[in-house]
């Protein structure tokens, strides 16, 4: 458990009268105090944006949207005693902003591979990610990112070009993450991706007999680089059909504001969700453990061959890389 010092504000009774802050547990430690804020962050607390300096950031392009969002599950009563004049108050939101805050990034992919210049992408995306830093430098010491990327492109062109759409996703979660504080990388780094791709496209490359290259982005991890990692690819089913795709905005799930509770009985990560989605292969690697992964078996009609296709696709990328 990571403390931070919390005895500056209690070096006299004088800085106390000049700062007019009361006292909540005047006679505990700031060991003891991290320990207690510790037991207020509880995934039973709905996921919430208060207390923190922004609630969601928006980078709007040709070909994508990203939208950040930072929460935390801490309590907010706590976080009100600032308002009071509570010591506590302010520590405890020192406490969130350096233990407990998860980045929720949702990438809408809705461009195409043909014009799509990931060189492009990724200089104006990492621009945008250090003036975010600088302006919140708490940022850094985030730890938790959870990536979602869902492909749905507003208009359909089958590739031109022989681009690895696995290898984009992969690229896209690598410049996301990288403004992650290093050495809290390897200790604490927890890093969950998700790839989506929506079912007319899947279906598309499976009749004409092109790979998606989504193996590249399970099993192209760097070891050791943070102390979890999970990567996840499915379906993405759109009920409407293709026709009604004529605007971008239509595929993004909830925008996470307010972060309200989930909207399906389907629980991935504390996300919500309210398009229909199949999960066709899930990679969980821990430092030190044993790894796991699986192939979903929640595959129904009419998108059980996709599913199964995208599943078996990505297995048998990570076998000839195994046998490399």
């Amino acid at each position: 458990m990571d403390t931070h010092n919390s005895t500056a504000p209690f070096t006299s009774a004088h800085n106390f009268l000049a700062m007019d802050y009361r006292l909540l547990l005047p006679q505990l430690p700031p060991e003891l105090r991290d320990l207690v804020y510790t037991q207020t962050v509880t995934e039973d607390n709905q996921a919430t944006s208060t207390g923190l300096d922004f609630t969601s950031k928006v980078y709007d392009s040709s070909h994508t949207r990203v939208e950040i969002t930072p929460v935390h599950h801490g309590h907010p009563a706590l976080l009100a005693l600032q308002q009071y004049h509570f010591l506590e108050g302010d520590e405890y939101r020192h406490f969130i902003l350096t233990n407990a805050i998860q980045l929720r990034i949702h990438v809408l992919f809705k461009g195409h591979t043909n014009t799509f210049v990931q060189e492009h992408w990724d200089k104006k995306m990492t621009a945008h990610l250090k003036n975010l830093v600088k302006r919140y430098p708490w940022l850094r010491k985030v730890t938790n990112y959870n990536v979602r990327i869902l492909w749905k492109p507003v208009s359909w062109a089958p590739s031109k070009k022989k681009r690895r759409l696995g290898a984009i996703a992969k690229r896209m979660v690598e410049v996301l993450t990288q403004e992650i504080d290093e050495d809290l990388r390897v200790r604490r780094g927890v890093v969950k991706a998700c790839f989506r791709v929506a079912d007319f496209v899947v279906c598309d490359h499976i009749l004409r007999g092109q790979a998606l290259g989504l193996g590249e982005f399970v099993w192209d991890l760097e070891e050791g680089n943070a102390r979890e990692q999970v990567r996840e690819v499915g379906i993405a089913r759109d009920s409407r059909g293709f026709r009604g795709a004529a605007e971008a905005g239509a595929y993004m799930p909830s925008k996470f504001r307010a972060v309200p509770k989930r909207t399906t009985t389907t629980k991935l990560h504390g996300w919500e969700h309210q398009e229909e989605y199949v999960r066709s292969f899930r990679r969980d690697v821990q430092w030190d453990q044993e790894e796991v992964f699986g192939v979903s078996e929640e595959a129904e009609a009419p998108t059980q061959r996709a599913t199964l296709a995208v599943a078996e696709e990505i297995s048998a990328f990570g076998e000839a890389r195994s046998q490399r």
